[in-house]
Order: C-alpha cells, then structure tokens, then sequence
C-alpha cells in the first residue's frame, strides 16, 4: 500500500531530487520529502536534493533535467569527498529526478503548494493524507524493483497509478544501454490529448515514434492503436542508463547547452528554454529523421523575432542529435492507470470521483479531463467510484459526528439495541428540520447519542462531494460534486455544487455560488496578507482578453461594471491581458461575485479600497508556499485534536492512536499537552454533574495521555510497560483515589512537565499515567458492597480454621471481569471449579496466638513472615513486598487500623484476643492460569475473618478478593475467584455500573440432580488437562490489554462483544448437553483471548495443538495465557492415554516438561472445618 515501506534493505534511490521554479520553491518541496523521509516512506540512507531552475520563469523541462543532473553530480561527488564531478560514482547508483513545475502548471489556479503535493481524499495506514507525490513515490519504488542503475526522470504532471508487480516484468524489460520510456494502456480518446507511444512490439518494444496529440488517423495510420481500441500513452517516465548518463553530464558544459544549467548563467548567458519531450526523446526515435528533428525547430520559431535563440536552439538539437541519436530507445509496457489534469474542473472532477482503491488495483484505466465538459459529473471521469461520495477525509465537522471520521477501523460505535432505537427516533425528528439540497444528495447521519445529536446543526450534503483537512463549526450545506479542502470555517458555510472551496479561513457565514473556484492564499511575508482569488470553475485563464471571462461571463464587462477600465496601467500585471494576470484580486472579496460574508455589507467599499494582485503574482507571492504548508500542517493538528477532544468528551469508542502517532511527527509535544489537558479537565469537571452509578471517564482520559507520551518518546525512551510509583507522583495519585479528579489531573500536570527533557523520561511520564489510571480503577473497586456479618462464636487461641478449594477452568467470556473492561463495557463468564488428580489444590489455615503479632507462612517449610508493627503490615502493595497477598486479605477485613494516630498493632492484636498465625499452600505452580492467586485469596479471606468472628455471603467474598487485587495493583478480576469457590459450572455476569454487582448462575443439565450429576461425569470423560511446562504471569499480559482497552483499539472492542456472547454460547451448549459445541466454543474462546493478548500463545502450543487437532474437538490455554495448563475437549471419552502418547511422539524431548492430570469437576466449592492439631 502506498506509503507503508519498511526499510530492511538497501535504498531503493541513492538520491532522489526535486526541482522546482524558484530556490525557495525547491527548498520547501525538500522539507516535504524530509517529511516523509523522517516518518519512513522514504529510505533514511537516500540523500535528498533541492535544485532551482537556473533561471526565474519558464525554461523547460529538458533544462531542467540537463540542469538536474548535473547538480546531481556535483554534490554526490562532493558527499563522497570528490573534488571533480565523478562520473563513475554517479553511474553506479540509481538516481530519481523529480519536476514539479513551476506557478503556471499549477492546478487549480492560485494552488500554490500545486497539485503534486495536495491532499486526496485518501489516508495511508497510519491515517496521514496522502498526496499524488506520494502516488508518485509509490510508483517509483516499484520501477527500481525492476529498472537497473540510472537516472530516472518523473513529471508529477499526470497522476499516475502503476500495478503492483507484474509478472512479465523485470530488469530485462528496461534498456541497459540506452533510455527506456514507460508507458501505459489509455482509451483513444485519452491519447489523443496526449502523446501516444508507436511501439515496434515485435523488435524487444522499441519505441519509434512519440505522437502528440494526433487525431484518430494519423494514430491509426502510424499502427499506435492497438486492437482493443486502446493506446499506450507516454507517462514523462523516464529511465536513462548509467552509458546515458555519461553523455548527458558532457551535454551541459558544451555550448550552446552550456546554457541551460546555472553555469551558463553564472557565466552571463542567456538560459536556452527546451523540452525534455520534443527535444531530448524525439531526436532517437528511429521513425523522426534529422531534417524532420532539426526542421522542427524552425517550424516551431517562424513567429520569433529572436533569431538568435532560434538559432540556439537548432544548434542544442545538432548536439543532441549527435550524442544521443544512436542509444536505444524502447517503451516500458506497464499497466496502470493515468490522469493528466489541466483545469479546476479536471481537479475536482478527480478528487470528487477519487477512489484510494485504485492506486493498487489490477486493472487498467485513465481519466482524460477537459474543462470544455459538461457540467455532468461523469465526461471522461471514471464515475464507477464510491469512495469519495459525501465523505470528510481527515475534517472535522461536528454537523456530521463522528460518522465518517474514518472509514477503515480508526472509529468503532456500540450502540445496544435500545441506543439504535433512541437514534433512529432522534434521525427522524431530524428530518423535520435539515434543509437538504434540491438535487440528489446522500445525507449522512451522525452516530452519536441521541442527546448529543440534539446538539448538532443541520446540515445538507450533496452526493460527490467531498471534504479534506478542514475544519467547519455550524450549518453546512454542500451540494453535488464540490470540492472543500484545507479550509477553517466557524459559523459554517453554503456551497453551491461543481465548486472548489480551498484554504478558506472564515470567522463568518461563506457562501459560494455554483461552478465557482474561491481561494485563499497566504502572504507569509506579511502575516495579515491573506489574498482572495475567485473565478468560475470553466473560466479559461489564459484566453486573450477578448475571448476571457470571469465566472462564466466577459472579464471585459467585469472590467467595466467594476469601474477599472480607465486604469489599464493598474489593470494588467505585464504585457499581456488575461484573467491571470488582471490585477483583481485584493484581502477582500470580488464585488458581485457570488461569494460573500454573512453579515458583511461593506465588501465593495473595501475592495476598491484595497490594494489588489493578479493570479500570477499572488501565486508567486514570496513566502506563500511555506505559509501554505503551515496552514494546513496547523489544520491537520487541530481537526486531529477537535476529533481527541469530542472522542473524549463525548466518550466515543474511538481509537486515537493514530492521531498521536501524527502528532509526535508534526507538533510540539508541549503544543498537544495543551489540548489534552484541557481536555482532561473539561472531563473531570462534567464527572460532578454526571449522575450516581456513572462510571467516571477520567481512567479513559488519563490513558490517553500516556497513549499520547508514549507516542513522543517512540521506541527510543525504553518499554512502555515500568515501575510507576515515582513518589514524585503519590501526591497525584492519591487525588485521584479521592475522586478529587481535577486537582489530580493539576498535581499530574505539575510533575509531568518536569519530566519532558529526554524520550527517557516521557516514556517514565506515560508510565505514571498509567499508574494513575489504577488509582481511579482502585477507586471504582472500592465501591463494591462487601458486607461481613458477626459470627455466633469466636475461635479461641489454637483452634485452626482450615479453608480449600478448587481450582478453576475458565471455558468462555475471560477478560471481560477484569477493571476497568467489567466497568465499562460489562462482563460474562462461564467457568467451572476442578479438582485436580482428586484434590483441591489451594488451601489455607489460620489460628489467634497468644503474642500480638502475626505470622505469615507463604509455603510450607518456609520462612516466616513476622509484622509486629502497622508498617510492617501495610507494605503490601510494593510488588515485592513479602507475602503481599497475605498481608493485603488480613488488611482488607477492616478489624484493624493502619492510619499513623491509630493505637500499635501489638495493642489492636491484644483488644481482639491475641496474634494471628497464618498458613498458605497451592499444589500448582506459578503463572498456572488457573486462577490461584484469586482463590487463594478467597480462602485467606474466609480463614482469617471465621478467625475474626466475621462472615461471608458468597457474593461479599466474591467482591471483596476483587478488592485484594486492586490493593496489590496486579489488577485482576472476579471470574477466577467465582470459578474456584463456587461449585460446579457457572455463567456470572456484572452490568456497567457502579457499585459493581457480581451474580452468577449455576448451570445445571437435564431435568434432574441425577441427570446433571451424570451429564457432569460425561462432560468430565472428554476433558483432558496438560501442564505445559511453560510458566507465564497474568500480569505480563494484563497490561497490554488494559492499555489496548483504553485505547480502544478496533480489535479489542469487537472481541470484548464477542467474548460476552462466547459465554452465553458455552452456557447453551452445557444446558444442551451438547459436548462438541463445548469444544467449538472453547476453541472459539482461545481465538479471541489470542486477539486480546498478543503472545498468549508460544510456538511449542501451536504445536501441540497441531500434533492433537484431529482427535480434539476444541482446546484452550487457561487463564490469560502465555503458558500455564492447557485444557483439551477430546472427541472420545476417556481418551487421555492416546492424547499424551500423541503429543509424547510428536514433541520428543520438548515434552519432557510436560505433565498430564486427571480433572474432575468440583460439586463443593470453598469448604472449611476446625481443628485443634498444633
């Protein structure tokens, strides 16, 4: 796709150089290539030229090139530390020179960046508008793959669109010893405006003959039409190989072509103007003979007074004559499409019908444009397109929503059903007030909410029209086939159709009127400048005065109503009189012209008043090209930032990576801070209106501005995943815990901007972003309802209190328990509780002693853990902190009072009876992905509050090990502890609300306790349990998806949809007894978990899964993933022994971690019992 190269390899061109009309002009095209060139669309290690046509005005393409190369020269040769021009080096090396023409070819008139470098209404993978440039370059990359060492020459003049690779082409195809032309298939109609290709197909495709615009005869009678109808048409490709080469830098320093490069006007000469068409390729094409190449000089120059420069130029055509004559010369066959825009009215008949897919697309088309058409949309325009009809490409037009904003998978809208029918309501009430065009018209509808649509103006959009990089608050109504582009409108505006509205900046209403051209052109010398040019869209600019005319009628009675006619010194910007050169045009709109200023009623006044310019010098205005660039560089970063700010505001599922990613290219990091944090502010204050149960949009916020540092500090600040408890930032971070949002984000703000010297301490900045999302999610945990009632007895001192349970398989639905995802979007899971080789594998136990302290034991035969203090005990969300979740579950019951004026904790222990001794143990191993940590902390819970003379209802026990995670910052959810303290298998669900409110169901098969009971020994035959020999923490994943879900990326919010229907399906498929579909579902499950978490599933499981696939009906890792056990659905019951004989066989010694268990579904749950034993 265009503009989506990696750079793996060696430089596709050595050099690629551009020129231009003017110095500055040359110099600005550079930064833009720089541009591309630092975001990777062009090889770093390619060495990018600016050259200047030796002399101001027209020269020619052929000087240009003989000037280009010889430029080339000179600084290649002095890059390598040459002190001459080394013509071997220059030979070894493939060279790209690029003309872009100079004022008078731009298209449309007053478009002073010029068509090579205007935005289409086609954005590239990483959501960046692209430019035919671009095309240009794509095009380019493609011819190196095939063209040998040389000098390749390229007009941006014709858009072109060359297929992507080509089977019968290759470096054969182009001519080593002499030029190659490349051409492409066009209707006849198209080459007879062109110069058509007469290709001997049958002697290796030399090229005999270039026809310039020739009639249907002369193509026919020269055989240049092939027997489809069609034409090959000359694209101003040219290749000149490395034997070319040398004879093309002797040309320049031998007279009279000495003249045509600045040497000959350094050394005072006069520049010699000629064609790199007529001039340089004409005089090998074996079909022109010397008289007829020389002869067609003096035909050309008999209305010359110059005689001497006619002279000189019959003299170049000798010389090229005698140097180039006897190279080869043959014609690159290569489909594509090309279009060659001459006027306005080609312009927007070609963005209007624009379509991105055709830039790599396998057939052959062109577009010959001609302002002479009709006002049908259709002509010689390929209308077979979609793609630009009513569309905003990179805008930002609130009347329209976020609709369009993208039409890839930049933007993602979930509307539940209730929403779509609140909308399609709010769409009609709608239609009882939006003014639409009396002409045809597609009206697009925001997807919004109802009550922001409300919000919305009317608006009216005409089919095939089309909006780029631009910016309009307020009413708009466009209608069919017209063209804004790189405008700022911000009380909206009224376009008539078959119009081009381009770089407009307008605090009022504008309104055009039909088939009207209304520009704006910056002085950037003068920053108040700001030129006016309007004409009608089929106006010829450069018809003698007499045949002229202005929007559609005489410019002699313009002239004349205008009141200017007696001023002719004024009137004409040089001898000759054309609309282009009619000093019209002022900071003020044209008197009567069809386009006004709401409001404005002084227009005429000021215009008379005004200085005023002619399209030729407003279009050469010095500082005008990077003053244009400027502008719609500006624009693209506010429509980028208009869009985060109603993203967020709004809280629209919109992916705003991209936006970031273009704002780290091509602004301040200070300049986007700006935005977001007022952005963020405005969220945090609409939290205190928003009512009770909202889930605060402030984590969301937050992320995003992690999301945008780390986009400053790149892949050169380090990971993006780090420690985030800097305590530079508790201050902040606690704030936030209060829900104190506002002064949080200010504390946040205050510290960040410290941290902005180096990438290094960005990328650590969007770290505690990060951190600060988990205190808001911390504070949405703590919400939850966990209440304990009073026991009838408390346990004296020795009595044990021994806690177990199972383990648990997650079968459906996993990740959408976990904060914030369960917050925001709700969550579903169907899991299950396992013993494992006939037992519950997590267990606890716990006794009050008679000293006031306790002691953890994290495993058997360990160590003890001793807190005889309250600081000792609150160390347990450091990540490291030993028994951190020990610590956290005796923390959690609230008995005891950490704060620093609360009594010791030897006094609390001793008012509650004494110590606590503690003891924990699990049979499985670490990162298993069977949730032990969860249901580890559940039995700690219910050991130690039964020790406390507290109790559980299963739901509080439920919430409240959802609190431990939260408190030790590991941020799980709430299926694992479901899973494994509740019996058998479960659908539990949670609504987007706050407090949460986990409820569950267990699901039950057949009619009967005994048909369940049996149906559970079935399903139990067809599991097959392995542990995988490889270890993973949830956590290493846990991270990535909650930076992905708060960047909403396309992928993570489809598959959070289609993980909360995987539950309901596997609850189905077991209510049905139906154990295939259990296997289909749980397979399902495993694709969508590897979509949330990359690399969640190593290469040794693929190849178990693969060596198993025909014996299984479906298979998953548990829990996040990465490793761990994995868990088989066999398609025989009892099938254990083949499956581990399978994998054994296949793997070899890779199975020699492996280890096979025995799984039972769990009918208990959680069970507790007393002891007294020591």
């Amino acid at each position: 796709s265009i503009m989506a190269h990696k750079h793996e390899h060696d430089p596709e061109w050595a050099v690629i150089a551009v020129t231009a009309s003017s110095e500055a002009q040359a110099l600005q095209f550079r930064v833009e290539l720089l541009r591309r060139q630092k975001a990777g669309h062009i090889h770093p290690e390619t060495v990018i030229l600016a050259i200047a046509d030796p002399a101001p005005g027209y020269v020619g393409s052929g000087a240009s090139t003989l000037n280009g190369i010889y430029v080339i020269a000179e600084n290649v040769s002095a890059l390598h530390k040459r002190t001459y021009i080394d013509v071997p080096l220059i030979q070894s090396m493939k060279i790209l020179l690029l003309h872009l023409g100079g004022p008078t070819q731009r298209v449309p008139c007053g478009n002073v960046v010029g068509k090579a470098l205007s935005f289409l209404p086609h954005e590239d993978e990483e959501g960046e508008l692209i430019a035919p440039i671009d095309i240009l370059l794509d095009n380019m990359k493609k011819i190196a793959k095939h063209a040998p060492k040389g000098l390749v020459v390229a007009t941006t003049e014709a858009i072109l669109r060359l297929d992507d690779d080509v089977d019968y082409l290759s470096s054969s195809s182009f001519e080593s010893q002499g030029v190659s032309v490349v051409a492409v298939p066009v209707s006849l109609e198209t080459g007879m405006n062109h110069g058509v290709c007469k290709i001997d197909f049958l002697n290796n495709n030399e090229l005999k003959n270039i026809l310039y615009k020739a009639d249907e005869k002369t193509l026919r009678d020269n055989r240049a039409q092939l027997p489809s109808g069609e034409v090959y048409v000359y694209t101003s490709i040219i290749h000149f190989s490395s034997k070319v080469i040398e004879r093309l830098l002797y040309l320049p320093v031998t007279p009279p072509l000495d003249t045509c490069t600045y040497l000959g006007v350094d050394n005072g000469a006069t520049p010699l103007t000629f064609s790199l068409y007529r001039d340089i390729l004409l005089c090998m094409v074996k079909d022109i003979d010397y008289q007829t190449y020389i002869g067609r000089s003096e035909e050309e120059d008999k209305d010359k007074s110059d005689d001497v420069a006619a002279r000189d130029v019959r003299a170049a055509r000798v010389l090229l004559w005698k140097n180039l004559r006897d190279f080869p010369i043959r014609a690159v066959v290569w489909p594509g499409s090309y279009t060659y825009l001459q006027t306005a009215l080609d312009y927007v008949k070609f963005i209007t019908s624009y379509d991105s897919r055709s830039s790599s697309s396998s057939s052959s088309s062109s577009s010959s444009l001609s302002s002479s058409d009709s006002s049908s949309s259709s002509g010689d325009v390929n209308t077979s397109t979609t793609a630009a009809s009513g569309i905003q490409y990179h805008s930002f037009v609130p009347s329209l929503g976020l609709a369009q904003l993208s039409r890839d998978s930049h933007a993602r809208h979930y509307h539940h059903q209730q929403e779509a029918d609140l909308l399609e309501r709010e769409k009609r009430e709608i239609d009882d007030h939006v003014a639409l065009s009396d002409e045809p018209a597609s009206v697009l509808y925001p997807l919004a909410s109802p009550t922001q649509t409300r919000k919305n103006p009317p608006f009216s959009v005409g089919s095939q029209c089309c909006i780029i990089n631009s910016l309009i608050y307020g009413q708009l109504s466009i209608k069919s086939r017209s063209v804004i582009e790189n405008c700022h409108f911000r009380q909206g505006c009224v376009i008539g159709s078959d119009s081009l509205v381009s770089g407009v900046d307008a605090d009022h209403q504008i309104v055009v009127n039909d088939s009207t051209c209304f520009l704006q052109v910056r002085d950037g010398d003068r920053p108040d400048d700001k030129y006016y040019i309007i004409y009608g869209i089929r106006d010829d600019l450069d018809a003698p005065l007499e045949h002229a005319t202005l929007l559609g009628r005489p410019l002699q009675t313009w002239l004349l109503e205008l009141d200017i006619v007696g001023q002719q010194d004024d009137i004409w910007d040089g001898p000759v009189h054309t609309l282009r050169h009619a000093r019209i045009f002022s900071r003020f709109l044209l008197p009567n012209s069809g386009v006004a200023f709401s409001g404005d009623d002084k227009q005429t006044a000021s215009w008379k008043a005004s200085k005023k310019l002619s399209i030729s010098e407003i279009s050469s205005l010095k500082g005008s090209l990077p003053a244009e660039f400027s502008w719609r560089r500006s624009l693209s970063f506010e429509t980028d930032m208009s869009i985060v700010h109603t993203s967020l505001c709004d809280k629209r599922d919109v992916c705003l990576l991209e936006i970031f990613s273009r704002c780290a290219r091509n602004a301040p990091i200070q300049q986007a801070l700006e935005w977001m944090d007022d952005i963020a502010e405005r969220v945090a204050t609409a939290i205190e209106q928003e009512p009770e149960g909202t889930v605060p949009y402030i984590g969301r916020v937050l992320s995003a501005i992690s999301d945008l540092l780390a986009a400053y500090s790149g892949n050169k600040g380090g990971l993006r995943s780090g420690p985030a408890r800097n305590p530079a930032f508790q201050e902040a971070f606690q704030l936030l815990y209060q829900g104190r949002y506002v002064d949080g984000l200010q504390a946040m703000r205050v510290q960040r901007d410290k941290w902005l010297a180096t990438v290094e301490s960005i990328a650590r900045a969007a770290r505690h972003y990060e951190g600060a999302c988990q205190a808001v999610t911390r504070r949405m945990v703590e919400t939850v309802q966990v209440t304990m009632t009073s026991s009838s007895s408390k346990r004296e001192q020795g009595v044990w209190v021994e806690v177990e349970a199972p383990a648990r398989i997650d079968l459906a639905g996993g990740w959408t328990d976990t904060p914030p995802i369960t917050y925001e979007h709700g969550g579903c899971v169907t899991n299950m509780a396992i013993q494992i080789d006939g037992k519950c594998p997590i267990k606890a136990k716990c006794r009050k002693i008679s000293q006031p302290i306790i002691i953890l034991h994290v495993a058997e035969g360990g160590q003890p853990v001793v807190c005889s203090t309250k600081e000792e005990l609150a160390d347990y969300a450091r990540p490291m902190a030993p028994a951190a979740l020990l610590k956290a579950c005796v923390v959690c019951l609230n008995v005891l009072d950490l704060t620093e004026r609360a009594p010791s904790l030897s006094a609390q222990l001793t008012s509650l009876g004494g110590g606590l001794e503690l003891h924990t143990s699990s049979d499985l191993p670490t990162g298993s992905g069977l949730g032990t940590s969860s249901i580890l902390a559940g039995v700690i819970l219910e050991a130690v509050a039964d020790i406390m003379g507290r109790a559980f209802d299963p739901q509080a026990l439920i919430h409240a090990v959802l609190k431990v995670e939260q408190m030790l910052t590991t941020g799980g959810g709430w299926q694992d502890q479901v899973g494994g303290l509740l019996p058998g298998i479960k659908l539990s669900y949670s609504k987007p609300h706050i407090p949460l409110t986990v409820r569950y169901e267990i699901a039950t098969a057949g009619n009967t306790p005994e048909s369940h009971a049996s149906f559970l020994k079935k399903l139990e035959s067809h599991f097959c349990l392995i542990y995988t020999g490889r270890t993973r923490l949830a956590r290493d994943l846990l991270q990535d998806v909650l930076r992905r879900w708060y960047s909403k990326t396309p992928e993570i919010l489809d598959v959070t949809d289609a993980l909360v229907q995987n539950a309901h399906d596997m609850h189905a498929a077991i209510k049905k007894e139906d154990i295939q579909s259990v296997g289909k579902e749980l397979s399902k499950y495993w694709h969508y978990k590897k979509i949330m978490a990359s690399g969640a599933e190593p290469p040794s499981v693929t190849r178990m899964l693969s060596l198993v696939s025909s014996h299984i009906w479906g298979a998953s890792l548990t829990g996040a993933g990465g490793g761990g056990f994995m868990v088989l659905v066999t398609q025989h019951p009892n099938d254990h022994a083949n499956i581990e004989k399978v994998l054994k066989e296949g793997l070899g010694e890779d199975a020699s971690q492996m280890t096979f268990h025995k799984l039972a579904i769990d009918t208990v749950g959680l069970a507790k019992k007393y002891t007294t034993a020591s």
